[in-house]
């Protein structure tokens, strides 16, 4: 597996812990709610580039910054916290160059974006072990299926390829997992607590409230990646997708 510290283009200071590379979360870009603190967008040690965004666009989990402070002069605007909006509010502790966005608004992702062209990666290790595998575990689908969803490896983005004559779908793993193997909702907190010396103080991911539902914003942004998206009818399907949000489909 590869792993990579980011550096200061400035002055080479290491901005960060060692990461390892990992798919771009779906949900990324996701507004949630209003007034609502969501949880840490990347799992801790890892780093995801933006394939939508400018080129060098790469977000990691807050804690695996090392070596910055904040430039309190940007960070006006927000509601419960950090947006971004006036660009990185994250300047390099060495000399001063800003490098980061931080981001843990109301409503938003908890995040670290880094600046593009203010930092630089650095390979640190290139020791090649194979991911862990995302087999489903469910049995093969009908032979008269004409489509079957199928997940996505939340580390290297690749689609599980199963073996049926069904059209493959792709969804995220944990909305996958979700879908299959769907666990029972908890009115009550589970017994016992964190491991001793586990210190948290980010809040856990919103419980669904209901079957699963896509969000308009991610779904829209999801059709505009797909290559029919010129198509006529399918250019139908994103103007009009208010009318299937009122019909309770998202």
């Amino acid at each position: 597996m590869f792993v990579f510290v980011f550096a200061c283009a400035g002055c080479g200071a290491e901005l960060t812990v060692p990461l390892s590379p990992a798919a771009l979360p779906p949900h990324a870009h996701q507004k949630y709610g209003n007034g609502l603190q969501l949880g840490v967008l990347m799992e801790a040690g890892t780093f995801a580039v933006d394939p939508d965004g400018a080129p060098g666009s790469v977000v990691l989990a807050p804690g695996d910054v090392r070596g910055t402070r904040l430039l309190p002069e940007r960070a006006a605007g927000s509601c419960c916290g950090l947006d971004g909006a006036e660009g990185p509010n994250m300047a390099c502790a060495t000399c001063g160059l800003p490098v980061a966005s931080r981001i843990d608004d109301c409503s938003l992702w908890q995040a670290v974006w880094l600046a593009p062209g203010a930092v630089r990666p650095v390979l640190v290790d290139d020791t090649a072990a194979p991911p862990a595998t995302c087999g489903p575990g469910l049995p093969v689908p009908d032979a008269g299926a004409d489509i079957v969803l199928v997940p996505v490896h939340p580390q290297t983005g690749e689609t599980w390829t199963p073996d049926a004559a069904a059209h493959p779908v792709p969804l995220p793993f944990g909305v996958w997992r979700w879908l299959a193997f769907p666990r029972p909702h908890l009115t009550l907190p589970a017994s016992g607590g964190l491991p001793d010396g586990v210190l948290r103080d980010d809040p856990p991911a919103p419980r669904p409230r209901s079957l699963f539902r896509a969000d308009p914003g991610v779904f829209r942004h999801a059709l505009a990646r797909l290559p029919a998206a010129r198509s006529p009818w399918f250019r139908e399907i994103s103007e009009n997708l208010a009318q299937y949000v009122r019909a309770g489909l998202f």
